[in-house]
């Protein structure tokens, strides 16, 4: 049996001054988890410290706790979450955490869109972060590497033939003042752009498509544009070289323009213009505006002509880029016409499944809450180690050490748990061979949106399913990740032993219990009682280990060391 002389030591850091105050402690605990957060908190009970101090105990004040017990020691320092005073015994009751519940505690005032940093899942946990504590704060990924959270939409474009592969003018536009022909010098895609050439002494010299627009919706137009090898001459319109949207409002035509693409020669330029559609608006059409007339070398080269619903911005915040039914497919969305080849809409349609609307954060959604939703669709955790470090782990994540407790050593009690019915400390259920996530929400659109994550084997006997969890959809990958997790967690031990301040989740854990029998796995949580020299351990993982086995041996034993290995 081990003989220690537990130690315990408590400083006040209030919120103003350089001066601190110690404490002392009557009774208290601390604890790490690695299935809640935050990560690391605790209560003590202190004798009163005087009112002086116990007025500076309260929000922003921290306290640093110095532990040590059997030749080993733990310090960390702990915000002040809340106090309590018993005034008949004059005892004051601390809550601490770290900063982990700071963060959950803060939410923006208007909503904050991470989707400009979606390349990287460890810029948006920066930053959340960052903006949560108020000082610049930094993670680091230390299992696992850090990945894109792309997100993706369904976008149609409503101009048939926009890349100008067939000719023109196909039923589909009208000619007023030019000739229109296919060009093979100037084209941004495929193989061909569309080449307008004056025909007449008018300026009034453009092309109109009808397109079927819904009144109240905001649109967006555009397309490249190339001059031949002079400027325009001659006399202009003000609306030559400019991209047009109109329509019919109470029987008056109503225009909208977008800016003028510079008059200069071999010019590639991308024009786009962002309208709303009147809420009464009949016959919408778009137009490509020469603009000039005859008397020169007037023409223009167009192609990649685009109309899409909404901004024109990805999801990524950079403008949309063309694309049609002949776009080739990608690992991030297939592309089809809508219709008849060249001769109608097309739509992009993502591949992967997660919705823009998951990388805005939200007001009255805490920090911590909603990088969950991110970190844990990836397979990653995000947490405050006990050196205030803050790190992203997967499911592979383990602590150097090992954490051995056995009967006759260090070890006072046992309980070896399997149960269809016993729930978690974070919730979740001790046993779930499958999980079925339902996801609920508005969207950007006003549009009410819903998703299913599953993961579940071919054969399942009890599925997890929470509530609908009312977000919007981060993507697949959420159900795998807490599948994983509750696979690990379908035995647990759950034992009680002399205080061992070196313990820390993701270590391995080795118990001899009373019958002789050794059962190795991984911590999960660890809890340290001040006032009884106790810890109480709760693993993950756990398997039965054979003599002579690895594992069975001491954490710095060779395999020639650990004796004869069988066939098992």
């Amino acid at each position: 049996m081990i003989v220690s002389t537990l130690s315990v030591a408590a400083t006040l850091i209030p919120a103003t001054g350089s001066t601190t105050y110690p404490l002392n402690v009557v009774q208290g605990r601390c604890d790490l988890d690695e299935s809640i957060s935050p990560f690391m908190g605790g209560d003590i009970t202190i004798a009163h410290p005087g009112l002086t101090v116990l007025n500076l105990i309260g929000s922003g004040a921290k306290v640093r706790l110095n532990l040590s017990s059997g030749g080993k020691s733990l310090t960390a320092t702990l915000n002040v979450q809340a106090r309590q005073l018993v005034v008949e015994t004059g005892e004051v009751g601390i809550n601490l955490v770290n900063d982990e519940a700071f963060v959950e505690d803060w939410s923006p005032a208007t909503a904050i869109n991470y989707g400009p940093q979606q390349t990287s899942l460890l810029s948006i946990v920066n930053a959340v972060l960052t903006k949560s504590l108020a000082k610049t704060t930094t993670a680091t990924v230390v299992s696992g590497t850090d990945v894109p959270v792309k997100t993706f939409t369904e976008v149609k474009n409503l101009i048939p033939n926009g890349s100008f592969e067939t000719a023109l003018p196909n039923g589909l536009w009208t000619l007023s003042g030019v000739t229109a022909t296919l060009d093979t010098v100037r084209q941004k895609f495929g193989s061909y752009s569309l080449r307008l050439t004056p025909n007449t002494t008018s300026v009034s010299s453009y092309v109109t498509l009808p397109v079927p627009l819904t009144p109240g919706q905001t649109y967006t137009y555009s397309g490249y544009w190339y001059l031949a090898g002079t400027p325009q001459s001659g006399t202009l319109s003000v609306d030559a070289r400019k991209l047009q949207f109109g329509c019919t409002v109470n029987g008056t035509q109503y225009l909208q323009r977008s800016a003028q693409v510079p008059n200069t020669a071999n010019l590639q330029q991308r024009v786009s213009m962002t309208f709303r559609v009147p809420w009464n608006a009949e016959n919408c059409f778009v137009r490509i505006i020469c603009g000039a007339t005859n008397s020169a070398d007037n023409r223009i080269n167009i192609d990649g002509l685009f109309l899409v619903e909404g901004d024109g911005l990805d999801t990524n915040g950079q403008p949309m880029e063309y694309f049609d039914g002949d776009t080739p497919n990608t690992a991030d969305y297939s592309y089809v016409w809508d219709d008849t080849t060249q001769l109608s809409s097309s739509t992009r349609t993502p591949v992967l499944e997660r919705e823009p609307d998951a990388l805005i954060w939200q007001p009255g959604t805490g920090g911590m809450r909603f990088l969950k939703d991110l970190t844990e669709a990836v397979g990653l955790r995000l947490f405050q180690d006990i050196d205030g470090a803050w790190k992203l782990a997967n499911n592979e994540y383990r602590v150097a050490g090992q954490a051995r407790l056995a009967y006759g050593f260090n070890l006072l009690q046992a309980t070896d748990l399997m149960s269809r019915t016993a729930t978690q400390t974070d919730g979740l259920p001790l046993f779930a061979d499958a999980v079925v996530l339902n996801y609920a929400w508005t969207d950007v659109l006003g549009r009410e949106r819903t998703a299913q994550d599953i993961a579940a084997p071919a054969v399942y006997t009890k599925p997890y399913v929470p509530d609908t969890i009312e977000r919007p959809y981060p993507g697949p990958g959420r159900a795998a990740y807490m599948l994983s997790r509750l696979a690990l967690r379908q035995r647990q031990f759950q034992v009680t032993g002399l205080t061992d301040y070196a313990v820390r989740p993701g270590q391995e854990a080795v118990i001899t219990t009373v019958d002789g029998g050794v059962q190795s796995g991984y911590v999960d949580a660890v809890t340290w009682d001040f006032g009884n020299d106790e810890m109480e351990v709760v693993t993950k993982g756990v398997i039965g280990l054979p003599v002579g086995s690895i594992g069975y041996g001491p954490d710095n034993e060779t395999i020639n060391q650990t004796g004869t290995i069988g066939d098992w």
